[in-house]
This record gives C-alpha cells, sequence and structure tokens, in this order.
C-alpha cells in the first residue's frame, strides 16, 4: 500500500504538468480566435517523426546531477554534459530536448532572485529597424546586420543537393538530413547571439527603449521576405523584451510610421534633378543624353 501511494504520488507531477500546458495551449487558441493574440493552430499530439523530441522530469523522477560533468537520468543512466552556467543547489524540473540537428540539451527550473537590477540610467533611445542596417538609434548610431543566412546559402545550397540525391529511408539519408538541419542550426545560433549581445549592450547603456511595433508577416510577404526573415525583428523584439523585464528597464512599442505613397511620390518628383533636354530632338531623358 505504501508503494502504491508514492507511485501515485510521483505521478500527480507530470500529470498537473501536463494539464497546464494543455490548458495554456487551448487559452491561446481562443484569445488568437476573438483577435486578442495572434492567431494559432489546435494543440496536438507529440508525434514520433517530429524533428525535435523533448521529455520532462520532475523532481520525483530521480533524476540528480553527480559531481563532475555527469548527469543520471532515469531509465537512461549517466550521460555526460557540458555545463555553460553554475547551477544552484535548488533544482525542482529538468527537460532534456533534442533538436532537429541531433543536439541534446538540459535546462533546468530554478529561482532566481527577482532583485537583480542594472544601475539606473538617465539615457533614453530609439530604435528603427530596417534592412540596409539592421538598426538606426535615435543618436545617429548605425548598427549593420550580419548578412547570416546570404553567408551560408552556398554551403546550404550543397547540402540540400546531396540530400536530394539520396535514396527515401535510407540511413545515408538520415546523415545528409542531420548535416542540413545542423547548417540551419548553425545560423540560427549566430543570429540569436547576435540579438542576445545586442539587447543586453542597449539595455545596460539606456534605461527606456522605444522600438517599432512592426508587422513582419505583412512585410515578409514580397520579394524582400528572405531578408527580412534573415534579420529576425521579431526575435530581436522579443529577447529585447524579456531583458527589459528582467533587469527592471522600460520598454515602448511605438507604431510604424505610415508614409503617404503620393506625398513620398511628389518629394521624389521633387527633389529628383531634372535632366536637360536634347537641343536637336528636344527630348528630355532620364541620363540627360537622347
Amino acid at each position: 500500500m505504501d508503494f502504491e501511494i508514492r507511485k501515485v504520488r510521483s505521478a500527480q507531477g507530470p500529470r498537473k504538468l501536463y494539464a497546464e500546458r494543455a490548458e495554456c495551449a487551448y487559452r491561446n487558441l481562443f484569445d488568437g480566435l476573438k483577435g486578442k493574440r495572434p492567431k494559432v493552430g489546435a494543440p496536438r499530439f507529440k508525434s514520433r517523426k517530429d524533428n525535435r523530441q523533448s521529455i520532462r522530469f520532475t523532481v520525483n523522477a530521480g533524476w540528480k546531477i553527480i559531481p563532475g560533468v555527469k548527469l543520471r537520468l532515469p531509465k537512461i543512466g549517466d550521460v555526460q554534459v557540458k555545463w555553460f552556467l553554475t547551477l544552484p543547489l535548488t533544482l525542482s524540473t529538468m527537460t532534456a530536448v533534442n533538436d532537429a540537428a541531433g543536439r541534446y540539451f538540459a535546462s533546468f527550473v530554478v529561482e532566481t532572485d527577482t532583485n537583480e537590477v542594472l544601475p539606473t540610467v538617465a539615457p533614453e533611445i530609439g530604435i528603427d529597424l530596417g534592412l540596409p542596417h539592421f538598426a538606426i538609434l535615435s543618436d545617429g548610431t548605425k548598427i549593420g546586420q550580419p548578412p547570416l543566412l546570404r553567408r551560408a546559402e552556398k554551403m546550404l545550397k550543397r547540402e540540400r543537393q546531396r540530400l536530394s540525391r539520396k535514396t527515401k529511408g535510407s540511413s545515408n539519408r538520415t546523415k545528409a538530413r542531420l548535416k542540413v538541419a545542423h547548417a540551419h542550426a548553425r545560423v540560427a545560433d549566430r543570429r540569436r547571439d547576435f540579438h542576445h549581445q545586442l539587447s543586453i549592450k542597449l539595455i545596460r547603456e539606456n534605461q527606456t527603449v522605444a522600438v517599432e511595433d512592426l508587422v513582419v508577416k505583412g512585410l515578409a510577404c514580397r520579394r524582400m521576405a528572405k531578408s527580412v526573415h534573415d534579420v529576425g525583428w521579431s526575435a530581436f523584439t522579443v529577447m529585447l523584451e524579456c531583458t527589459v523585464t528582467r533587469y527592471g528597464a522600460h520598454l515602448r512599442a511605438n507604431e510604424p510610421v505610415r508614409a503617404d505613397i503620393s506625398g513620398v511620390l511628389a518629394v521624389r518628383r521633387q527633389g529628383r534633378p531634372q535632366a536637360p533636354a536634347c537641343p536637336r530632338l528636344g527630348v528630355r531623358t532620364l541620363r540627360g543624353r537622347p
């Protein structure tokens, strides 16, 4: 009887966690239908064929950290890990993730100090996001954008061609698919690192940050869709918001400036120098030559 009670108690944690996740998914679905947030799809069961797999262990699951570079997981054993941060003594939940590139990550739920704030500074700054430059600050500073996807296009093309030549269902195709996924993951990691460093720098130097609330979905349906997705405006805005919330700064989202097309055309026509007319034919050309 005692064993059955312990078994039920250990199962209550994951069941409660999954119920909360399902409730959050359905709440996001109905809020999207009501217009409170962007629309999302209905929750679905996880497939075994998904490229991203994850498993979550609660405190009662029996996992623990072994002194050194090992992590003991139930029904798996000791796993060699590479620590990036020093973890506190109290850990509540651990999630093991296998991404599409075949890499394994372990994330932990810990309690952090809510009083961790940066020193208050006076400056306020505005950010104008764009394509020629990733951002132009209100003080005139221009931040260039790293052409991450453009730089890796040749390698991605070569790996995708090798993948297309492999027989479906073979082990060689699986290896080629992992190489393509690893190449995409490397581009995404570099972009995420650039966004993280820039957001931290802006929050450390400024107390209030104003940024445009761009509709990326509408901007990414034209010829510049690849360039728009390459810079990652939405990911940078979300990371900036998380950084502001953590360190006690202020973030203000402004509506993008909507210029009148007729006004823009009038300004262009007035600003363009007129080409001289040909004295023999009387024709005015764009380059000033008949």
